[in-house]
Order: C-alpha cells, then sequence, then structure tokens
C-alpha cells in the first residue's frame, strides 16, 4: 500500500511467455491520486519481480526477483521511489542473499528486514536481518512446512502465512 492509502503496487503474471517459454511475474500499481495505473518501469518479461512490500519510511519498495548478478535463484532487491515519482533502478540488498532463493520482503517499523529463505525441500523459513546480520526466527514459527510473509505491527505482534507440509 502506498503512503496515505494512495494506491497499491502488487504482483501479476505476464499473460504470455517470454522469449524462454515462461511465465514471469511483474510488479504493477494503481495510484487512486492521479488515476495512473501500469508496469514499473524496471520490469521485463525476461525475469520475474514478486512479493513487493514498500517501506514509506525510506520510500523504498522491496521484492524478490531472479535477475542476473544475484546470489542465487531470487534475490531480494529495492528500488527507490523518488520524489519526483520515478523510480530507481533495482538494487541488491547487500549482505542478505543466498544461493537459494529468498522471498517474501517486509521491514519492521524499527528497520529490521525479514524474509523466508528455501532451507530444505521442506520448503521457506522466515529470517531476519539486522545489524549485518542473518538470523531465524526459529521455532514455533518456523514449522515443517513454508512460513512466509511476516508483518511486523508492533514490537509483540506479528503476523504472517504458514502452509503445512502435509498440504
Amino acid at each position: 500500500i502506498l503512503p496515505d492509502s494512495a494506491g497499491i503496487i502488487y504482483s501479476r503474471n505476464y499473460r504470455l511467455p517470454n522469449l524462454d517459454d515462461e511465465i514471469n511475474f511483474y510488479l504493477g500499481f494503481e495510484d487512486w491520486s492521479t488515476g495512473k495505473s501500469g508496469t514499473l518501469p524496471f520490469c521485463s518479461k525476461a525475469h520475474s519481480f514478486q512479493h513487493p512490500f514498500y517501506d514509506a519510511k525510506t520510500r523504498r519498495l522491496y521484492f524478490s526477483a531472479d535477475l542476473p548478478g544475484g546470489q542465487g535463484g531470487y534475490d531480494i532487491y529495492y528500488a527507490e521511489h523518488r520524489k519526483d515519482g520515478s523510480w530507481s533502478e533495482p538494487l541488491i540488498v547487500d549482505g542478505v542473499n543466498g544461493p537459494r532463493d529468498d522471498v517474501f520482503p517486509t521491514v519492521s517499523k524499527d528497520g529490521v528486514l525479514y524474509f523466508s529463505r528455501t532451507v530444505t525441500r521442506q520448503g521457506l523459513d522466515i529470517f531476519f536481518f539486522k545489524n549485518g546480520q542473518i538470523k531465524s526466527i526459529g521455532a514455533p514459527l518456523n514449522t515443517s512446512g513454508d512460513d512466509f510473509s511476516l508483518v511486523s505491527l508492533s514490537n509483540d505482534s506479528v503476523v504472517f502465512s504458514q502452509s503445512k507440509s502435509n498440504g
């Protein structure tokens, strides 16, 4: 959600496959204050852009993408929303990404980056990046299923998504 609930940024798949016969995702926007909508300028059919999270405090849009030059699989990037309404080119979040998929980034009010990482064939676990270090959020939030999309509501309250390993 954009500041002042002026609009949204969302992830959506292209209708047609790219040259590699892949149907990738892009980041789109709806700005209700101006009536404008479209695809963010740095998106292309050649790569997938997913899981947007806008941090109004830093004016950064965090997302996962499979861009060249990353650590492997999906990595976490951000683009800055400039005061003139334009977007910077995507920048990789230094110190976070590993050789497996890093996805579903969110940022707490105190600047902690939460994300999910593929850890085993069982799925995704939630991690956080604070003071230059990555740590697992641990049990009981991380389970044998997929754990992802953690949003910090306050110092003692979060919401997140989870899928059980048995479906």
